[in-house]
Formats: structure tokens, sequence, C-alpha cells
């Protein structure tokens, strides 16, 4: 698993972070339980108890690996409906 770290970024309504090193973006796939809320550019992403774990504009960091082209061109049209 790689780790990425970032600035948390809404961009026409697909939520990115933003790695630091090349500025090269991922939209991230967040766990089953995840869920976001907000209005207009302040989204905060919370947790199956509801806890706030990230919010638009901070640094992040999140774990996982990379889909391939294939499996990317299957979300990269999911958007936020805020």
């Amino acid at each position: 698993m790689a780790l990425l770290e970032g600035v948390l970024e809404l961009l026409d309504g697909c939520l990115l972070v933003v790695e630091d090193s090349f500025g090269a973006s991922f939209s991230p796939v967040w766990p089953y339980e995840y869920s976001y809320k907000g209005v207009a550019g302040n989204v905060e992403i919370v947790d199956g108890s509801g806890e706030v774990v990230a919010r638009v504009g901070e640094r992040v960091g999140v774990s996982g690996s990379e889909f391939g082209p294939v499996g990317y061109a299957e979300i990269e049209n999911m958007s936020l409906a805020i």
C-alpha cells in the first residue's frame, strides 16, 4: 500500500487529493461507511459514526492502491451533488 499526501480539493463536483510533489490529482475511493456533508466548497468527509475525518482545503494522508485506466474510467464521472 502506498501513502498519498496532499490537499483535499473540490473541483467541478469531484473530491480530489492533490499530491504535494508533482501536483498530480487523485480521486480517492472512501470506505463504504464514509459519507460527505456540506454545501458549496465547504465539504467534510465523515466516518460511520459521524466524526469529521477530513475537510476540503486541509492536508490529508490516505493509503491504498491506484486504479488502472480501466478501473478509473468507471469512477471518473462520479461527482458530488452539492
